[in-house]
């Protein structure tokens, strides 16, 4: 998909068509589209939009997680503690990729691991997780 068709299937699609494109548009090869794409998933909270949202958090481009991270804010802690209660391998897995991507690429920007804005979003996500009740 180039992405003239993308941003075409994004202009022309609305309600959960526009979703599935813009969870489709999240993990585009092109950076600059799966961040655009990401901005405006934020905006839907439905249960199949959350791991396209929770694995951006391992992206190798920073200024997604960055942007993700900063918008924690606007996003439901129960429908991502919820999430991850219910994916724990999935969350596992989008926060390995994270480690990995700061070990490889973001050390020097992010001397501390905990600093790394993919892996505070991960932490975020746990916490919602735990604040859950009944919680393990």
């Amino acid at each position: 998909m180039t992405n003239v068709s993308c941003s075409n299937a994004f202009k022309k699609s609305s309600g959960p068509t526009h979703q599935l494109a813009l969870c489709l548009g999240s993990r585009h090869a092109n950076g600059h589209v799966r961040e655009i794409c990401l901005r405006q998933l934020l905006a839907h909270d439905c249960d199949w939009v959350r791991p396209f949202v929770v694995r951006a958090a391992g992206e190798y481009v920073l200024e997604i997680a960055e942007h993700l991270t900063a918008q924690t804010h606007r996003l439901s802690p129960h429908s991502y503690g919820r999430f991850a209660a219910e994916n724990p391998d999935f969350v596992t897995t989008c926060k390995q990729q994270a480690v990995s991507y700061w070990d490889c690429y973001h050390r020097q920007r992010y001397p501390l691991l905990h600093q790394h804005p993919g892996i505070r979003f991960v932490r975020w996500v746990d916490e919602a997780r735990q604040s859950l009740p009944h919680a393990d």
